[in-house]
């Protein structure tokens, strides 16, 4: 296990539901048949509280559904977690509670220590406010790691993903990976299998595909695998 480093991914998306949570449990479980995988979520919106108890992470217990990832307590593994579905500084602000960087990068050095590699998960996109003065963009140079950007497959996706990689790379973050996340029907296939084929054309990293709700397809696991091998 390598404690000498940081070592895993930051996977952030091109806007709010393009299924950052999904692919980072495709990601998480294909990582686990080859090293011990763990999972971040520094801020989560939209939890839920049950009978009075703490507010649970929706996104947390789906990758723990999902995938056999090594797990502490709650709090290590989702620091800052907020009733609103809404973007994290104003639910933070609704809270008076204000996120801190420290925080969030002490839980990742305590869940780093569970396993070999930590899957960080943003919230909303690469601009998603954190306060008045700082974005999900200055947590992730805060982190530090490889960026994997998750994309939609359907219409509108071609100007969102060109931005966000424009973003990216202006600001010379390391991207380890375009996944694509195509949950669209059989109507529109001929949208979907043009804006795939334009986004492998100007992308400067790998693309991959994953399908929505099915198995994994061993080139995707293997695809996996070489990401992880680049932080091992």
């Amino acid at each position: 296990m390598n404690t000498s480093k940081r070592a895993g991914f930051f996977v952030t998306g091109t806007g709010t539901g393009v299924g950052k949570t999904y692919v980072s449990g495709c990601l998480a479980k294909a990582i686990s048949s080859l090293c011990p995988v763990t999972y971040l979520k520094p801020v989560q919106t939209g939890c839920i509280r049950e009978d009075g108890g703490p507010l649970s992470a929706p996104d947390f217990n789906e990758i723990c559904q999902r995938a056999p990832i090594i797990t502490a307590q709650l709090e290590d593994h989702v620091p800052y977690r907020f009733e609103p579905a809404c973007s994290p500084h104003l639910a933070a602000r609704l809270a008076a509670c204000t996120i801190d960087f420290g925080t969030i990068l002490r839980a990742m050095d305590k869940v780093q220590r569970l396993a070999s590699l930590v899957i960080v998960e943003g919230a909303g996109g690469i601009y998603a406010p954190l306060d008045e003065n700082s974005t999900m963009l200055d947590l992730m140079r805060e982190i530090g790691l490889p960026v994997i950007l998750v994309a939609s497959a359907g219409l509108g996706t071609l100007n969102h993903t060109r931005m966000s990689l424009e973003v990216l790379a202006a600001h010379k973050f390391p991207l380890a990976a375009v996944i694509i996340n195509d949950l669209c029907d059989g109507s529109q296939r001929f949208i979907i299998d043009d804006n795939i084929a334009t986004i492998r054309t100007f992308s400067p990293a790998p693309v991959a595909v994953v399908p929505y709700a099915t198995a994994l397809e061993p080139e995707f696991k293997e695809f996996c695998h070489d990401l992880a091998r680049t932080q091992l």
